[in-house]
C-alpha cells in the first residue's frame, strides 16, 4: 500500500486539481435578449423565423456574430424598378442587426420598426414628389413646343 501512495499521487497530479479544489469552466454559450417596438412583427434570426415580437424568452445561441432582421430569405423584389429596389436595400439594410453573442454575456438588441416605416413613408413622399416635378417638366415643354408652331 505505502508503494501506491507516490504512483497515486503523481497521477491525481498528472489529472486535474485536486477533489477540494473547483474546475474553472469558460461558458460556452451566450445570451440574446431581443425587443422591438412593435408587436406582431415577424424576427429572423439569420434567415430563419424565430417568432413573432414581443418575445417572452432570452435565446441561448453559441458565441458569435449573428444577423437579426424584420426580413426572411424569402422577401421578394424581382417585381420592383430599379429605383425601388435601391429604396428596399436600404430598407432592409436599415431594418438588418448585426449581433455578436459573447460567451457567458447578455446582449440587448432593441430593433425599430416604426424607423423603417418613417422611412418607407419618405420614399413614398419622394416619388410623388417626383412625379409631380417630372409631370410639371413634361407639361412646360408641350407648352414650349405649342408655342413654337
Amino acid at each position: 500500500m505505502i508503494r501506491l501512495l507516490p504512483i497515486l499521487t503523481t497521477l491525481s497530479l498528472l489529472s486535474g486539481p485536486a477533489l477540494g479544489q473547483a474546475t474553472v469552466r469558460e461558458p460556452t454559450v451566450g445570451y440574446l435578449d431581443i425587443t422591438a417596438d412593435v408587436d406582431f412583427v415577424e424576427i429572423f434570426l439569420d434567415g430563419r423565423s424565430l417568432g413573432l415580437t414581443p418575445f417572452a424568452d432570452t435565446l441561448i445561441l453559441l458565441p458569435g456574430w449573428y444577423h437579426v432582421s424584420f426580413f426572411g430569405p424569402e422577401f421578394k423584389w424581382s417585381h420592383w424598378t430599379h429605383r425601388q429596389r435601391r429604396t428596399v436595400t436600404n430598407v432592409i439594410e436599415a431594418g438588418t442587426y448585426q449581433v455578436l453573442v459573447q460567451p457567458g454575456k447578455t446582449t440587448s438588441l432593441e430593433m425599430a420598426w416604426l424607423d423603417l416605416e418613417r422611412q418607407l413613408a419618405a420614399y413614398e413622399q419622394g416619388t410623388v414628389f417626383t412625379a409631380l416635378i417630372g409631370l410639371g417638366m413634361i407639361s412646360s415643354a408641350f407648352f414650349l413646343l405649342s408655342r413654337v408652331n
